[in-house]
């Protein structure tokens, strides 16, 4: 019988509309978790109120911080990942609504599942009629053929044993789930499960404006014409600087921590990551170029295979057109 511990790693920030369904939730669950740890980011609307309100009725206990700067949502959940003590870490935002077994089938699963350090499970994604027609990993699934992008905090929880690989983030880093992710992926001791375990409530204060994300179901030509209206990228420095961070992150832990990383798969991932690094070059060099350098680079980088590093043909198809 496993006795690990959960806790649950909230960030919140002016979320009262919805925040009192978030918290209800966690008291429904079948098995409820040990802490709920919330980082407050300078809420001027009632999140304060409801969240002390909360702390004073919740079966479990709930430690609260208020933070004296706005951090950003990246270093928000930074900090409550750090105060949180649980083996077992849930990450969530302030409006979704989780439903009653979560915490149960996600802590079993993790039971079963003893080299996992990251797991992703599905969620409803529930417009304003709250119809649930799609879920998130169908969406992306329909949109891109498959969940390699899967990536939600809302719907990610991870093992504390993470953090000592993944924390602190680098800077300049944006997206504390991507980076978890990253570095899960990366160990190869990431799973997606296929179950929904919530709701996903959208809503327009929502930050994600992404394709995946809509209430309406998708597919692949939905994607294309959703990348080719975006604005063209001028440059892939932010790429660049996740790569480098990646790479010195994987340093890190193959130095640090010997168990972690074979050798083998070490010099593996050093050497996917360069392959990266130098595709990510080339198409920087692409959207620096004029009209017809652009597209004479753009095939090179097909014959190449270096669009398997971005979005396959289809940036491909969007290099050639714009």
């Amino acid at each position: 019988m496993s006795c690990q511990t959960v806790s649950i790693a909230l960030a919140t920030y002016n979320g009262a509309l919805n925040l009192p369904d978030q918290l209800q939730s966690y008291v429904g669950q079948t098995r409820l978790p040990d802490e709920v740890v919330i980082c407050d980011d300078g809420s001027s609307d009632d999140t304060r109120a409801i969240l002390t309100e909360f702390s004073k009725t919740a079966p479990f206990p709930v430690r609260i911080f208020y933070n004296d700067n706005n951090l950003g949502y990246t270093r928000n959940f930074e900090k409550a990942l750090g105060k949180c003590s649980g083996d077992i870490i849930f990450l969530s935002d302030q409006d979704d609504i989780w439903y009653p077994e979560k915490i149960d089938i996600i802590k079993k699963t993790f039971d079963e599942r003893r080299d996992d350090l990251l797991i992703i499970h599905d969620g409803d994604l529930v417009g304003q009629d709250i119809n649930c027609q799609v879920t998130k990993r169908g969406q992306i699934i329909s949109g891109y053929g498959s969940d390699d992008t899967f990536i939600t905090g809302a719907l990610t929880a991870l093992r504390k044993e993470l953090l000592l690989y993944a924390m602190p983030f680098p800077d300049g880093i944006v997206g504390h789930d991507g980076w978890l992710h990253s570095v899960a992926g990366l160990l190869q001791r990431r799973s997606v499960l296929k179950c929904s375990l919530q709701r996903i409530n959208r809503h327009e204060s929502n930050t994600s404006a992404w394709v995946a994300s809509s209430t309406v179901p998708i597919n692949k030509a939905d994607v294309f014409k959703s990348q080719v209206s975006q604005k063209a990228a001028t440059s892939y420095q932010d790429r660049l600087l996740y790569n480098a961070a990646l790479s010195e992150r994987i340093n890190f832990i193959a130095s640090r921590f010997e168990d972690a990383i074979s050798k083998d798969d070490y010099f593996f991932i050093r050497s996917m990551l360069e392959k990266e690094r130098v595709a990510i070059l080339e198409r920087e060099r692409l959207v620096n170029s004029g009209f017809f350098l652009r597209r004479c680079r753009a095939i090179k980088m097909l014959m190449l295979g270096f669009y398997s590093h971005f979005n396959g043909i289809k940036s491909f198809a969007r290099d050639m057109l714009r």
